[in-house]
């Protein structure tokens, strides 16, 4: 069993201090995998694509979702060589391309369609 000791320990020697150490490995094994379900999966030349289609704005919520859709993708095609995008298709907002910082190493970025561009819908501000 991994304790809050262990935890001080490896925080300890990569150099890090907190106050505060809670362990939450439990917590993310009780996340339930059927809320994680993209809308549609593309399998294409050079890519999977992961489509999404939002009718609000997106938002810090959406972006994590979006963000394990992605991880949880690239983790199941398992000896695949093509990248995993995303997009998402919006009646909400203007086409953009959004940047969600992860952290100081990674930032998640993929686009935002807004299908009035394309007269599917009316004008969004």
């Amino acid at each position: 069993m991994f304790g809050d000791e262990d935890a001080r320990i490896l925080l300890d020697i990569i150099g890090k201090k907190s106050k505060k150490v809670k362990i939450w490995t439990k917590e993310l094994r009780l996340l339930d995998p059927a809320s994680f379900k993209p809308d549609i999966i593309l399998e294409l030349d050079d890519e999977i694509l992961i489509i999404e289609f939002q009718s609000t704005k997106v938002g810090n919520k959406p972006h994590r979702r979006f963000h394990v859709y992605v991880a949880i993708t690239d983790y199941n095609l398992e000896n695949h060589e093509k990248e995993v995008n995303l997009c998402v298709f919006t009646t909400a907002e203007k086409s953009k391309q959004i940047i969600y910082h992860v952290n100081q190493f990674n930032d998640f970025k993929y686009d935002v369609i807004s299908l009035s561009d394309y007269g599917l819908c009316q004008k969004v501000s």
